[in-house]
Protein backbone atom coordinates (compact mmCIF):
# COMPACT_ATOMS: atom_id res chain seq x y z
CA UNK A 1 0.00 0.00 0.00
CA UNK A 2 1.33 3.26 -1.02
CA UNK A 3 0.20 6.83 0.70
CA UNK A 4 0.88 10.23 -1.60
CA UNK A 5 1.16 13.45 0.20
CA UNK A 6 -0.58 15.61 -1.64
CA UNK A 7 -0.19 18.74 0.72
CA UNK A 8 2.39 21.16 0.78
CA UNK A 9 3.24 20.37 4.50
CA UNK A 10 5.23 17.52 5.58
CA UNK A 11 3.31 14.46 7.06
CA UNK A 12 4.61 13.27 10.44
CA UNK A 13 2.15 10.89 11.23
CA UNK A 14 -0.85 9.01 10.32
CA UNK A 15 -3.25 6.52 11.29
CA UNK A 16 -4.73 3.27 8.81
CA UNK A 17 -7.91 1.72 10.17
CA UNK A 18 -8.56 -2.33 8.69
CA UNK A 19 -12.47 -3.28 8.82
CA UNK A 20 -12.85 -7.09 8.83
CA UNK A 21 -15.19 -8.46 11.43
CA UNK A 22 -13.08 -6.30 13.50
CA UNK A 23 -11.45 -2.93 13.71
CA UNK A 24 -7.13 -2.59 14.36
CA UNK A 25 -5.15 0.17 13.48
CA UNK A 26 -2.03 0.65 11.89
CA UNK A 27 0.30 3.53 12.57
CA UNK A 28 3.09 5.43 11.82
CA UNK A 29 4.99 8.32 12.83
CA UNK A 30 8.01 10.70 12.71
CA UNK A 31 8.08 13.02 15.68
CA UNK A 32 11.58 14.32 15.27
CA UNK A 33 11.52 14.98 11.25
CA UNK A 34 9.47 13.91 8.00
CA UNK A 35 7.68 10.98 7.51
CA UNK A 36 6.38 11.83 4.22
CA UNK A 37 7.90 14.83 2.08
CA UNK A 38 4.98 16.79 0.37
CA UNK A 39 4.36 15.44 -3.06
CA UNK A 40 5.78 12.09 -2.17
CA UNK A 41 5.13 8.96 -1.45
CA UNK A 42 5.32 6.72 1.49
CA UNK A 43 4.55 2.69 0.97
CA UNK A 44 3.93 0.11 3.60
CA UNK A 45 2.40 -3.31 4.07
CA UNK A 46 -0.47 -4.50 5.71
CA UNK A 47 -2.28 -7.58 6.39
CA UNK A 48 -5.56 -8.66 6.58
CA UNK A 49 -7.00 -12.01 7.44
CA UNK A 50 -9.48 -12.99 5.53
CA UNK A 51 -10.10 -16.71 6.34
CA UNK A 52 -13.47 -18.25 6.45
CA UNK A 53 -15.06 -18.88 9.59
CA UNK A 54 -17.59 -22.03 9.41
CA UNK A 55 -21.39 -21.26 10.60
CA UNK A 56 -23.52 -23.27 12.58
CA UNK A 57 -24.90 -24.82 10.16
CA UNK A 58 -21.52 -25.69 8.80
CA UNK A 59 -21.49 -23.95 5.84
CA UNK A 60 -18.21 -21.58 5.74
CA UNK A 61 -18.91 -18.35 3.74
CA UNK A 62 -16.28 -16.90 1.61
CA UNK A 63 -13.77 -14.72 3.03
CA UNK A 64 -14.65 -10.82 3.14
CA UNK A 65 -12.65 -8.21 1.71
CA UNK A 66 -10.48 -5.79 3.85
CA UNK A 67 -10.86 -2.72 3.87
CA UNK A 68 -8.53 0.23 4.31
CA UNK A 69 -9.22 3.34 5.85
CA UNK A 70 -7.11 6.24 6.39
CA UNK A 71 -8.48 7.86 9.23
CA UNK A 72 -6.27 10.72 10.16
CA UNK A 73 -2.59 12.46 9.04
CA UNK A 74 -0.96 15.11 11.24
CA UNK A 75 1.60 17.80 9.78
CA UNK A 76 4.71 18.93 10.41
CA UNK A 77 2.71 22.56 11.02
CA UNK A 78 0.49 20.89 13.79
CA UNK A 79 -2.57 20.68 11.72
CA UNK A 80 -4.65 17.63 10.95
CA UNK A 81 -7.09 16.27 8.22
CA UNK A 82 -9.46 13.54 9.14
CA UNK A 83 -11.36 12.05 12.35
CA UNK A 84 -10.02 14.31 15.33
CA UNK A 85 -10.38 11.27 17.52
CA UNK A 86 -7.67 9.14 15.23
CA UNK A 87 -5.42 12.62 15.09
CA UNK A 88 -5.95 13.20 18.71
CA UNK A 89 -4.69 9.36 19.15
CA UNK A 90 -1.55 10.16 17.26
CA UNK A 91 -0.89 13.64 18.54
CA UNK A 92 -1.14 12.78 22.79
CA UNK A 93 1.50 10.64 22.77
CA UNK A 94 4.47 12.77 21.86
CA UNK A 95 2.95 15.67 23.36
CA UNK A 96 2.69 14.09 26.93
CA UNK A 97 6.07 12.67 26.34
CA UNK A 98 7.80 15.92 25.54
CA UNK A 99 5.52 17.65 28.79
CA UNK A 100 7.36 14.62 30.98
CA UNK A 101 10.44 14.74 29.67
CA UNK A 102 10.75 18.64 30.49
CA UNK A 103 9.68 17.93 34.29
CA UNK A 104 12.31 14.63 34.90
CA UNK A 105 14.65 17.30 33.65
CA UNK A 106 14.43 19.88 35.55
CA UNK A 107 14.25 17.63 38.32
CA UNK A 108 17.67 15.56 37.82
CA UNK A 109 19.04 19.08 36.77
CA UNK A 110 18.53 20.22 40.12
CA UNK A 111 19.26 17.27 42.26
CA UNK A 112 22.73 16.91 40.26
CA UNK A 113 23.61 20.80 40.58
CA UNK A 114 23.41 20.38 44.24
CA UNK A 115 26.71 20.82 45.69
CA UNK A 116 25.81 19.55 49.20
CA UNK A 117 25.37 15.74 47.74
CA UNK A 118 27.78 13.92 46.21
CA UNK A 119 27.11 11.01 43.73
CA UNK A 120 25.80 8.35 45.73
CA UNK A 121 23.53 11.06 47.49
CA UNK A 122 22.43 12.31 44.19
CA UNK A 123 21.43 8.75 42.64
CA UNK A 124 19.41 7.78 45.91
CA UNK A 125 17.88 11.11 45.96
CA UNK A 126 17.08 10.52 42.24
CA UNK A 127 15.75 7.22 42.52
CA UNK A 128 13.52 8.57 45.15
CA UNK A 129 11.85 11.25 43.68
CA UNK A 130 11.70 10.45 39.96
CA UNK A 131 8.75 8.20 41.01
CA UNK A 132 7.10 10.79 42.69
CA UNK A 133 6.22 12.74 39.68
CA UNK A 134 2.11 12.61 38.95
CA UNK A 135 1.05 10.91 36.11
CA UNK A 136 -2.14 12.59 35.76
CA UNK A 137 -3.32 14.29 33.25
CA UNK A 138 -1.65 18.13 33.14
CA UNK A 139 -4.23 20.79 32.75
CA UNK A 140 -1.58 22.31 30.58
CA UNK A 141 -1.92 19.51 27.72
CA UNK A 142 -5.35 18.80 28.49
CA UNK A 143 -5.93 22.47 26.56
CA UNK A 144 -3.44 22.16 24.19
CA UNK A 145 -5.19 19.35 23.16
CA UNK A 146 -8.40 20.96 22.99
CA UNK A 147 -7.51 23.95 21.30
CA UNK A 148 -5.48 21.67 18.55
CA UNK A 149 -8.82 19.03 18.20
CA UNK A 150 -11.45 21.90 18.45
CA UNK A 151 -13.41 18.82 17.07
CA UNK A 152 -12.42 16.37 19.62
CA UNK A 153 -15.92 14.72 20.76
CA UNK A 154 -16.56 14.16 24.55
CA UNK A 155 -16.17 10.46 24.67
CA UNK A 156 -12.98 10.68 23.63
CA UNK A 157 -11.52 12.33 26.39
CA UNK A 158 -11.09 9.18 28.71
CA UNK A 159 -8.62 7.93 26.38
CA UNK A 160 -6.67 10.97 25.63
CA UNK A 161 -6.54 10.94 29.46
CA UNK A 162 -4.95 7.12 29.36
CA UNK A 163 -2.76 8.11 26.99
CA UNK A 164 -1.47 10.50 28.44
CA UNK A 165 -1.10 8.77 31.85
CA UNK A 166 0.78 5.66 29.94
CA UNK A 167 3.28 8.16 27.84
CA UNK A 168 4.15 9.88 31.91
CA UNK A 169 4.69 7.03 33.14
CA UNK A 170 6.64 5.44 30.03
CA UNK A 171 9.07 8.81 30.07
CA UNK A 172 9.72 8.04 33.87
CA UNK A 173 10.80 4.54 33.14
CA UNK A 174 12.67 5.16 30.39
CA UNK A 175 14.49 7.61 32.63
CA UNK A 176 15.17 5.37 35.37
CA UNK A 177 15.98 2.59 33.18
CA UNK A 178 18.80 4.69 31.47
CA UNK A 179 20.10 5.58 35.04
CA UNK A 180 20.22 1.64 36.28
CA UNK A 181 22.14 1.43 33.10
CA UNK A 182 24.56 4.11 34.33
CA UNK A 183 25.07 2.58 37.72
CA UNK A 184 25.59 -0.84 36.04
CA UNK A 185 28.08 0.68 33.87
CA UNK A 186 31.90 -0.29 34.18
CA UNK A 187 32.22 3.33 33.34
CA UNK A 188 30.34 4.11 36.84
CA UNK A 189 33.47 4.87 39.49
CA UNK A 190 35.68 7.27 41.57
CA UNK A 191 37.96 7.29 38.13
CA UNK A 192 35.18 7.11 35.44
CA UNK A 193 32.18 9.45 34.26
CA UNK A 194 30.16 11.18 37.18
CA UNK A 195 27.05 11.26 37.60
CA UNK A 196 26.89 15.01 35.79
CA UNK A 197 28.86 13.94 32.63
CA UNK A 198 26.62 10.92 32.37
CA UNK A 199 23.71 13.50 32.71
CA UNK A 200 24.73 15.72 30.25
CA UNK A 201 25.63 13.38 27.63
CA UNK A 202 22.08 11.50 28.01
CA UNK A 203 20.20 14.69 27.64
CA UNK A 204 22.06 15.47 23.95
CA UNK A 205 21.52 12.16 22.95
CA UNK A 206 18.41 10.88 24.80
Amino acid sequence: MALHNLSSCAVTAFLVETSLNHNSNYTESNDRGVLIAPGANHEFRLFCDTSASVTSNGIAPGPAPCAFNLKAALFADGSYEGDASAAATLAVRPIAAQFQGRRVHELIDNIVADSSLDDTSRLARIHSELPKLSEEPDPVILEQIRLRFPGLPSTAWGSVKADIRSAFAAEKQRTLRALREFEDSPNQGSTSRSLAQWWSAWERNG
